[in-house]
């Protein structure tokens, strides 16, 4: 028992390319030893080299360490995150909660995904849309975020869960200028791009280039000076264009965690002054892809 959680953990071959915390490895290893002798069975000689091998090293600073999720189609997903909650004055860096439930969500509707532009406000580290890529297969991802190391980080995420990927022609471009209208995306299947969108600057003649079918978000309901740029940005978003009259109105769909019910009733009254409508989406999360402890404080609720 003992070797195969070592094969399934420690020693598993995704571990090697994408190790997560040296420090979380060593208080695994620590917690397992003191299991196996709790339960009085023998700890195998291979678990104390590998223990060992690890305290007898020096822990310096990690800048960076790898989360994976193994997903039920087989497929895994390694994602690059700093230890620290802020870095260089951006929470970007970590994998928000929020993103969790919304994953579950959107994998127990994978239909209303397919073949479809997507585009990610504040995406962060790109969890939920490579997990959407990989299981959903949207004509156009688009991720976005507006802080520079988290679109450095992004980038490497994106490249290291594609890179040996055939079905996705993927494009890096920061500068708002350099945005590709969705006319130009129409006879080129699975697109990814990843671009620079800043709430608190973003221009209507920029995002009116994008023409999602789907906008996605999580864990952006926190800051009441943000919240209002954002409204503002969804306003952009949701705004029928010359070029998409005959469309089909864009739809937001957003995840968040519940931490304060002032902020999140200011957020609602915000979409009530833009004449955005909204309404709550029933939804257990069933942790079939990933486990959230902040299930039971997030709330998923749908814009049009």
């Amino acid at each position: 028992m003992q070797t195969s959680i070592l094969y399934q953990t420690i020693k598993y071959k995704l571990h090697d390319r994408c190790p997560v915390s040296k420090r979380y490895t060593i208080a695994f290893l620590n917690e397992l030893i003191k299991k196996c002798e709790k339960a009085r069975c023998d700890v195998i000689d291979e678990l104390y080299e590998i223990y060992t091998e690890y305290i007898s090293v020096q822990l310096k600073e990690e800048k960076y360490f790898f989360r994976s999720y193994l997903l039920p189609s087989g497929k895994s997903i390694s994602i690059s995150s700093a230890p620290q909650f802020v870095v260089h004055g951006t929470t970007g860096l970590n994998v928000w909660p929020a993103s969790f439930a919304l994953n579950e969500w959107i994998y127990q509707n994978k239909d209303v995904f397919d073949n479809r532009s997507i585009l990610e406000l504040g995406c962060g580290l790109g969890l939920t849309g490579i997990f959407t890529c990989m299981e959903c297969k949207p004509h156009r991802y688009i991720f976005s975020d507006c802080h520079y190391l988290v679109l450095d980080r992004l980038k490497e995420n994106i490249m290291l869960n594609f890179e040996d990927s055939d079905n996705y022609n993927i494009n890096i471009k920061y500068a708002s200028d350099q945005i590709i209208e969705n006319d130009v995306h129409k006879s080129v299947k699975n697109t990814i791009e990843l671009i620079e969108i800043n709430c608190d600057t973003v221009s209507e003649h920029k995002i009116s280039k994008l023409q999602p079918d789907i906008i996605l978000g999580s864990d952006l309901i926190f800051d009441l000076n943000f919240i209002r740029s954002l409204v503002k940005t969804f306003q952009l978003l949701l705004r029928p264009t010359d070029t998409n009259k005959t469309m089909t109105k864009p739809i937001v769909y957003l995840a968040s965690t519940l931490r304060s019910q002032d902020t999140y009733d200011f957020f609602l009254n915000q979409l009530d002054n833009a004449d955005i409508h909204y309404e709550d989406i029933d939804f257990i999360p069933k942790n079939n892809c990933f486990i959230n402890l902040e299930s039971e404080r997030t709330k998923l609720v749908k814009l049009w």
